[in-house]
């Protein structure tokens, strides 16, 4: 583990340039992994809204379909085989209604959205389910 920088060193100002971001992520980097006095998480979370807003602006993300969200959960691990047979009935027919070959039901979203660390968007649901 790097030693903590002192935020004392640094001045708060608005990430403009390339330059300026990859300090803001090293700052961010640095202070992560450390605990933090309160002045210093006001300051991490300062810089954090800072290289997001960046981000935003120059490395914009479109946001995930409800089916790409699934499959993202599914890839990371976060929703597991048990999972899908839990919300879905079972990881084939999960995949059925992601190939919208079966519908989705809203058994199977009251499930779903219950699932720990997932989060889906209800506009995002219901734009999968009304383009059968």
């Amino acid at each position: 583990m790097n030693p903590k920088i002192n935020i004392a060193d640094y001045q708060l100002k608005p990430i403009t340039d390339e330059v300026s971001y990859r300090e803001g992520l090293a700052i961010i980097g640095n202070l992560i992994d450390h605990k933090l006095t309160k002045e210093e998480g006001y300051f991490f979370e300062a810089v954090s809204i800072l290289v997001h807003e960046y981000e935003q602006k120059h490395y914009p993300i479109d946001a995930l379909t409800f089916d790409e969200t699934v499959r993202h959960y599914i890839d990371e691990g976060i929703l597991t085989d048990r999972d899908l047979k839990h919300c879905f009935g079972s990881k084939e027919k999960a995949f059925e209604v992601l190939e919208k070959k079966r519908y989705l039901t809203t058994h199977m979203i009251r499930k779903l959205v219950k699932v720990r660390y997932t989060h889906f968007s209800a506009s995002e649901i219901i734009k999968f389910i009304t383009s059968y």
